[in-house]
């Protein structure tokens, strides 16, 4: 199988975004800091506002605390992204039976399935985890249809298990 696409800005910011989510002490630091930052907060505007005040002025600090690291990082993803051309750009996957070839404007690499740790189907593209940090992302934009990217999958997944 040969998919021919186009890796946008865009497509490495889905890859960055996944990729944060995937790792368990990421998953924790966040969960940690959405917990103990309203009741932290809560407790220190409690001394000059009332508890409902200052639990709604908790509640607000930390959505504006949560937006602005969210639109940070993507603005950081994003920035590499444009200052490093071999991120983004036309590329090229041959799938087969030994493994997975990806040809960028860069580069040329080949995996075998063995070398492959898991193969995941996220919302916006497919993955192939070769190790927690190294991964071959192929967004869904790569296929005509959900159909097209479902016979992807499933043939991956196939060359993978006999792997």
């Amino acid at each position: 199988m040969n998919i021919q696409y186009e890796f946008t800005k865009e497509d490495y910011w889905n890859l960055n975004r996944d990729m944060i989510m995937m790792m368990p002490r990421m998953r924790s630091i966040l969960l940690l800091v959405l917990i103990v930052s309203p009741v932290l907060f809560s407790f220190l505007l409690s001394y000059r506002f009332t508890v409902g005040v200052s639990i709604l002025l908790s509640v607000l600090l930390l959505g504006l605390i949560c937006l602005y690291i969210y639109f940070s990082v993507k603005a950081k993803v994003i920035r590499y992204a444009k200052s490093n051309p071999h991120v983004i750009g036309p590329r090229q996957l041959v799938v087969s039976a030994e493994g997975v070839q990806d040809d960028s404007s860069e580069k040329t690499s080949f995996q075998q399935w063995s070398d492959i740790e898991r193969i995941e189907d996220r919302k916006d593209h497919i993955l192939l985890i070769i190790e927690s940090a190294t991964v071959i992302c192929i967004p869904k934009h790569a296929f005509k249809d959900a159909h097209e990217a479902s016979q992807f999958f499933q043939l991956a997944s196939k060359y993978h298990q006999a792997a």
